[in-house]
């Protein structure tokens, strides 16, 4: 993300999906003037420092179902942004293995 951005959009899952169980989002850069919205929220999250949210009930708490995160570059500089989204595979496995 450079410095001119204004504000810029990441895609997460597709609409409704809701299977988010994990986000982690960690920067090069860390300050109050590096924010993040999740969907339409005009809620600012602040980076100030890695976010490590677990659990599908935890991700929740940003949004029900967040589908994009929109980022805004208020630095002096450019900053590199890593985000990683753990999804709910669907897959149901049975309890015990060891038969």
């Amino acid at each position: 993300m450079t410095l001119f951005d204004e504000m810029v959009t990441i895609k997460l899952q597709p609409e409704g999906a809701n299977m988010a169980d994990f986000l982690l989002i960690k920067s090069t850069a860390y300050w109050d003037a590096l924010t993040y919205k999740v969907n339409e929220s005009t809620t600012d999250h602040i980076v100030d420092s890695s976010h490590v949210i677990i659990g599908k009930h935890a991700v929740s708490i940003l949004d029900s179902s967040p589908t994009q995160l929109l980022f805004e570059n208020g630095l002096t500089g450019d900053v590199i942004i890593d985000i990683i989204l753990g999804r709910d595979t669907g897959m149901m496995f049975p309890a015990n293995l060891s038969n």
